[in-house]
């Protein structure tokens, strides 16, 4: 039996011929015409699946839909001049710029256009040659090639004024999507990455049974989506790290420029950090006691210690998305300021809203921050737990990590959801949830975790959503730090690694592709608009007897 969406684009398909079937034989019952729709109309999904790689016969199906529904007033006009057909003179406008962008190869989408000139040269023999017929299906097929052309034209001298290949684009796109090989993606990736120093930061909790749990915040961004780039960096940091570690990797300011090049350069990254948690880590300074600030709008939870002191911000009003990466920079300038060797921004990543990219409004809050003077702990313990939420709509893993701080009477939670922000209400329900149950403070993140989006075709990613499986899940995962608690002495990692990001082309590219994608709307309308022309011209012409 057929998958429920396989079914569905067949039966989209099938309407959409029936109707043309339909058309024919009620204006003309002849068994040739009835007997050519039905063979062309049948042929059309198994060409495509035949000559598209990576297609199957929902991709077929949904492509011959989106390809034949327009021209259905052709069909009707046509049927009702005597000029049945039509619909295949203007085939190629939809799928030949698809199987173009899709198979790389140019000679494919070359043959749509020999599939619709034979598909009209077969009506031009129904009953008779008839030289009006001839021209009427020459002109639309004409208009609908030139057409076809010049957008295809356009999309190369686009790219190419940007120094980009935009059919390779596509091509690597299609073969993520329909073949889960993100190869040629990774690999124009590469090609648009530049070389940087990234700073990788962590607080590093030893406990003296001789575990450790890490606080970790690379200057890396965790995307694009899926497995490619650095989306995968947080389990690559935790697979490599050996049991007595436990680690939160945590995501700091920056976004998808600072996406990794490659997962083969992301995989180098969690070795290299993997390795200098367990070797290259400083243990001296006091921590001193979390605390809170805002600044009327953000507000963050600050976890100061001698020589680091991080800083994880979250907006409770009005959510947000990445935070812009010049809010690291200058909270190391101003922690410098202040007595500090340097401060980490975290980006909690906890109630999804609209980005901002004006650092400058964060400066108040870091000023909050880092201006305090906090207590010292003078008995430090720190647990570790973990509970399993399954079936929670936007979680990429249904494992839920606790972190609990006891600074001398308080103790302090980080809950840590492996997925890409949260609806309204995750956050502030876990917060209740602890405080009642004795918590001085209480904060949520998320790993900003890329590995479950782009995955779906109704959106980007799905935010993590309330759900009782996961507030119970996050109370499981305390209570199990709470009997892990053990004390602790601090200490601080602080390295700087090259490797390649993608940088700001990325961005320059989602506009380029914006760009071509608005051409390529606006001259589709304008050509079908010019076959619809052509075709109730010559009925208007036929209806006069003139033509």
């Amino acid at each position: 039996m057929m998958p429920s969406t396989t079914q569905g684009a067949v039966i989209l398909y099938l309407g959409i011929a029936l109707a043309i079937v339909g058309l024919n034989v009620v204006f003309n019952p002849s068994v040739y015409v009835f007997v050519l729709h039905t063979l062309l109309l049948s042929f059309f999904p198994l060409f495509l699946v035949t000559i598209v790689p990576f297609f199957n016969i929902k991709r077929a199906c949904t492509l011959g839909a989106l390809s034949l529904a327009p021209t259905l007033p052709l069909e009707v006009l046509g049927a009702i001049t005597n000029v049945y057909g039509l619909c295949y003179a203007a085939l190629p406008l939809i799928p030949s710029l698809v199987v173009r962008g899709v198979s790389g190869k140019n000679r494919r989408s070359v043959t749509i256009a020999l599939y619709a000139a034979i598909a009209e040269a077969l009506f031009v023999f129904t009953e008779r040659v008839d030289i009006p017929d001839v021209l009427i299906r020459a002109a639309i097929l004409g208009t609908a090639l030139g057409i076809t052309y010049s957008i295809a034209r356009q999309i190369r001298i686009v790219g190419e004024r940007r120094g980009r290949d935009l059919f390779r684009l596509a091509y690597a796109w299609s073969r993520l999507i329909l073949a889960q090989d993100g190869s040629e993606l990774e690999k124009f990736f590469n090609a648009i990455a530049r070389e940087e120093s990234v700073r990788v930061r962590a607080l590093v909790f030893k406990r003296d049974d001789g575990s450790n749990i890490a606080l970790i915040v690379p200057e890396v961004h965790f995307g694009p989506f899926r497995y490619l780039g650095s989306s995968a960096l947080p389990y690559q940091i935790e697979q490599r790290l050996p049991p007595q570690f436990r680690a939160f990797v945590l995501h700091g300011a920056g976004s998808h420029e600072r996406n990794a090049s490659h997962s083969l350069e992301s995989e180098r990254l969690a070795a290299i950090i993997a390795d200098a948690l367990q070797h290259h880590t400083t243990c001296r300074g006091d921590v001193y006691s979390p605390m809170r600030v805002s600044d009327g709008v953000r507000e963050a939870l600050v976890i100061p210690t001698a020589q680091l002191i991080l800083i994880a911000i979250s907006n409770p009003t009005t959510g947000g998305d990445d935070l812009p990466y010049e809010v690291q920079r200058e909270a190391d300038a101003i922690a410098n300021a202040y007595g500090y060797a340097g401060a980490v921004i975290v980006d909690c990543h906890n109630l999804e809203g609209k980005l901002e990219t004006d650092y400058r409004k964060f400066i108040p809050l870091l000023r909050s921050a880092l201006s305090r003077t906090p207590r010292p702990c003078h008995h430090l313990a720190v647990g570790y737990g973990e509970g399993h939420a399954p079936l929670v709509r936007g979680l990429c893993n249904s494992k839920v990590k606790a972190l609990v701080i006891e600074c001398d009477s308080k103790r302090y939670a980080l809950i840590y959801l492996y997925g890409n922000n949260a609806k309204l209400g995750v956050r502030t329900t876990i917060r209740r949830l602890l405080i009642d149950r004795g918590f001085s403070d209480v904060e949520v993140v998320t790993a900003d975790d890329h590995t479950c989006s782009g995955t779906t075709f109704d959106a980007p990613y799905y935010a993590v959503e309330p759900s009782p499986l996961l507030f119970k899940a996050c109370i499981q995962a305390v209570e199990h730090a709470m009997t892990d608690l053990r004390k602790s002495v601090c200490c601080h990692l602080d390295i700087s690694i090259r490797t390649k990001l993608v940088g700001n082309a990325i961005f320059e590219l989602l506009e380029l592709v914006k760009e071509v994608g608005e051409t390529v709307i606006r001259r589709l309308k304008m050509g079908m608009g010019a076959v619809y022309a052509i075709a109730l011209t010559s009925a208007l012409l036929r209806g006069l007897h003139l033509l």
